[in-house]
């Protein structure tokens, strides 16, 4: 059996809690993702799923549809934004246009 201190040390989680800590780590989280790019987020969990069966072609066919349909996101015009103007971004999950950003026209 190994320790959650074992798990810990060899990278198999990212972090340890007391047991009485738990719950309010989950939800800080769950809080924590939902405030993400979800988009993207969907994205990378069908990836992943996928990749342990697809050819290296379907795997380059795939991630290129899912960064095509991420950066038409308004999550991804407003993560360059925030990363421009050296501020947290904020997500909304929203498909459709994207935002001009200020990279935009030079």
């Amino acid at each position: 059996m190994l320790s959650a201190a074992e798990a810990l040390e060899w990278g198999l989680v990212s972090r340890v809690v007391p047991t009485e800590d738990l719950d309010a780590a989950a939800e800080e989280t769950a809080r924590r993702f939902a405030a993400g790019p979800t988009v993207a987020y969907g994205h990378m969990r069908r990836l992943l799923r996928g990749s342990s069966t697809a050819t290296f072609a379907e795997g380059l066919a795939a991630e290129r549809r899912a960064i095509v349909d991420c950066g038409a996101t308004a999550d991804a015009g407003e993560g360059i934004n925030a990363f421009v103007a050296k501020r947290p971004a904020h997500f909304s999950g929203a498909r459709g246009d994207s935002p001009r950003t200020p990279l935009e026209g030079r």
